[in-house]
């Protein structure tokens, strides 16, 4: 059980890190490019959604990835 909660944390983490570094680069885009890479966010999310059959990994990176959507939608 530890080497799946390490897994699933690891995981979620290496999403943030890299759904942030999208989140960074959206915002310096034009705003019409930025408002499409925060719909393909939210793309990835809803497909981890269906993926995920309740896992919470799954669940907790679809969280982020929508955070993150949402942020660069409000900053634009």
């Amino acid at each position: 059980m530890v080497t799946d909660e390490l897994t699933n944390e690891i995981a979620r983490v290496l999403v943030a890190t890299q759904a942030a570094t999208v989140e960074n680069r959206a915002r310096a885009l034009r705003p019409l490019i930025a408002r499409e890479v925060a719909t393909h966010l939210t793309d990835a999310a809803e497909y981890l959604d269906g993926y995920s059959g309740g896992h919470h990994m799954a669940q907790s990176c679809a969280q982020i990835l929508r955070e993150r959507a949402d942020a660069i939608r409000s900053a634009g």
